[in-house]
């Protein structure tokens, strides 16, 4: 479902009323106003008039943030008591909606859950980042934290015992790179690890059988 196809915008006519008008009908640097419990259409900044904004479909915060005049203001955002006019920075394909929209659906189709996960919090942090309010500053670092947790269960260091030199090291290293699922496999014989970076979940045991494959044991996986 596109985002033209749930929204509605409400603009300023010539004769001084207010009329419904479809979001393609909006141009950058456009006046339009919303009503409260209204969707905003586009990105924008608020000239006039005070409200309060649910954000949570960008950021997954449920706690409205006041605007004002000057604030920022994105498409699908829900304005909630107050009645504003603001005018439009980005439409269309280019609003912050569309693009998480587009980046969200590419991450469905190529990545595992967890990639998906890191990729949507990646997101909602940018939001965050953009804005850069001091009231978003707690929510930001409980987002990096969470996304460097994500990011470091896509990782396993396998314990090996058996390698002796580099070809070791090599045969071990295209044996986990050659599983589904494994982007990336660092081996070294020195230390008897290899760190495997996973684009999807794999079991302990289809690890552990691919190396005891090249002659080697594999005595802990963490």
């Amino acid at each position: 479902m596109s985002v033209s196809s749930v929204l509605k915008i409400i603009g300023a006519s010539s004769s001084g009323y207010y009329d419904h008008f479809t979001i393609e009908q909006v141009s950058k640097g456009g006046i339009f106003v919303v009503r409260p419990v209204e969707n905003i259409p586009v990105d924008g900044v608020v000239l006039d008039r005070n409200s309060a904004v649910d954000e949570s479909t960008l950021t997954g915060e449920s706690i409205p943030v006041d605007k004002a005049a000057g604030s920022v203001v994105s498409a699908g955002t829900l304005n909630q008591s107050g009645y504003i006019r603001c005018q439009a920075t980005r439409v269309a394909e280019d609003t912050a909606l569309s693009q998480i929209i587009q980046m969200v659906s590419d991450a469905a189709a190529a990545m595992s859950l967890s990639s998906f996960s890191v990729v949507t919090n990646a997101l909602r942090l940018n939001f965050f980042e953009m804005h850069d309010s001091k009231r978003d500053h707690k929510i930001k670092n409980k987002l990096k934290i969470t996304i460097e947790k994500e990011t470091k269960t896509m990782e396993k260091t396998l314990k090996i015992e058996g390698m002796m030199c580099g070809h070791c090291e090599m045969h071990t290293k295209k044996a986990l790179e050659a599983l589904e699922g494994v982007t990336k496999a660092e081996v070294s014989y020195k230390t008897g690890t290899a760190v495997v970076t996973l684009e999807k979940n794999i079991s302990d045991d289809i690890l552990k059988q691919a190396v005891v494959n090249q002659g080697y044991q594999v005595t802990d996986i963490q």
